[in-house]
């Protein structure tokens, strides 16, 4: 089994910590002065930075998000400035921000901002468990109501299954590609299968608050208390070696990453076709 534990050979908790409050004050700032703050519900924090880091896997800086949901009063408003020119100047406002309150940071923690109004009207849209969200701004009560959920296992099967493609090409994929474009792909590979161990969890019995609650760390156990002890490692393994590569930029790293990560995605889609 891969080595999860969180060593002095890493940057510290409090080190990584330190640069994703300073990104989330910027960009809440920024949020707050470019769009009128009284059509604003809520803004808040959500995923893996809101969860506890008992090891490695928790947080990785190039492939782990700082994602942050902005609710307007109005179900009609998205966090949207309807041009590339003022999205760029946004975007830069927010850059800008982070480095002129923290200069001597360690990393760029990658920010993901989403309008809440949006995504909560698709169909596939799930709410977030309270124990992965956190509140950056609110206009009164911090409770609110959430959609009941109504997840089903075969929806849960049907949204894994949908990487099939994905995970059979993968080959063709990378064969012509340069460096630059395969780390491209282990974000990919990253955006597939965080929601996909969540879906798998569900689907081998946990609860949805459990399966879309947990950390990597409770994710990778679970999965080996199930009997997947395989999966558990090589999902563990993509985070550790995406980790190792951005340390040392050893493309040995990198093939490792994206090994692991393309058997821990198809392992998901097995489990979906035969459950």
């Amino acid at each position: 089994m891969v080595n999860i534990a969180w060593t002095k050979k890493y940057p510290s908790k409090e080190l990584l910590r330190r640069d994703i409050d300073a990104m989330i004050a910027a960009a809440t700032k920024v949020i707050l002065k470019n769009f009128d703050k009284r059509k604003i519900k809520y803004i808040t924090l959500v995923g893996s930075t809101c969860k506890p880091w008992d090891s490695l896997i928790d947080y990785v800086p190039w492939i782990s998000d700082v994602d942050i949901h902005v609710c307007f009063k109005d179900k009609d408003l998205f966090l949207n400035l309807d041009t590339v020119d003022k999205s760029a100047v946004f975007a830069n406002k927010i850059e800008n921000a982070y480095k002129k309150s923290l200069p001597e940071h360690y990393h760029y923690p990658t920010l993901q901002l989403n309008s809440i109004n949006k995504i909560s009207s698709l169909k596939a849209y799930m709410p977030v468990p309270k124990i992965s969200e956190r509140f950056l701004f609110s206009h009164g009560s911090k409770e609110f109501v959430r959609p009941r959920v109504r997840y089903k296992i075969s929806v849960a099967k049907k949204e894994i299954i949908e990487h099939n493609n994905f995970v059979n090409n993968f080959f063709s994929r990378i064969i012509d590609k340069n460096r630059d474009t395969m780390e491209k792909y282990v974000r990919e590979i990253g955006w597939r299968i965080s929601p996909a161990s969540y879906s798998t969890l569900f689907i081998l019995g946990a609860s949805y608050d459990e399966a879309f609650g947990y950390n990597r760390t409770a994710i990778m156990k679970r999965f080996k208390k199930l009997g997947y002890a395989k999966l558990s490692n090589d999902y563990a393994s993509f985070y550790i070696y995406a980790w190792k590569y951005y340390l040392s930029k050893d493309f040995k790293y990198l093939k490792k990453c994206l090994h692991h990560g393309h058997a821990a995605l198809k392992q998901m889609i097995e489990i979906a076709e035969k459950k």
